[in-house]
């Protein structure tokens, strides 16, 4: 994700819908100036222990608190397929990434289309398969760091 946003040093970028820094702590180590933004309180806070340096805000798409081509580049690590109106959120994306910025986006298959609707230029899309293999101490650990409710209401 960071390789085709082309994320590198002294890039300004969010990472929207941060989860537990993933993402915000790979474009850190690639010396980029990190924002990140989550509407789970508690997904901030493990951003904020992951990506020390971050400006890290609870805020959710697509009412991002950012002015108009704030971002060199915008992430959202698999952050659309959890908002009520993706289009809004896609135009949202848009709205924030300075002018000949990149928008780089996981989500479940989508056609290049849904992307190029919210104005988006040059989309390309490309399916990623792999093999997810991990044991039970990897399997819960987020649950046992109190990151994703596991059902708990």
């Amino acid at each position: 994700m960071l390789d085709a946003a082309g994320v590198g040093p002294g890039a300004r970028i969010l990472d929207v819908g941060c989860g537990s820094g993933t993402v915000s702590a790979a474009a850190a180590a690639r010396g980029a100036d990190v924002y990140a933004a989550d509407a789970e309180p508690g997904m901030v806070e493990a951003t904020r222990r992951a990506v020390p340096g971050a400006g890290v805000r609870v805020a959710r798409l697509p009412e991002l608190p950012y002015e108009d081509g704030n971002f060199d580049t915008v992430l959202a690590n698999f952050a659309l397929n959890h908002v009520g109106r993706p289009l809004t959120a896609r135009t949202g994306l848009r709205r924030i990434t300075r002018p000949g910025g990149r928008v780089a986006v996981t989500i479940w298959r989508v056609p290049a289309a849904l992307l190029g609707a919210a104005g988006f230029l040059g989309v390309e899309c490309s399916e990623v398969f792999w093999q997810h293999l991990s044991g039970a101490e990897e399997w819960w650990a987020g649950a046992e760091q109190g990151i994703g409710a596991t059902g708990q209401v």
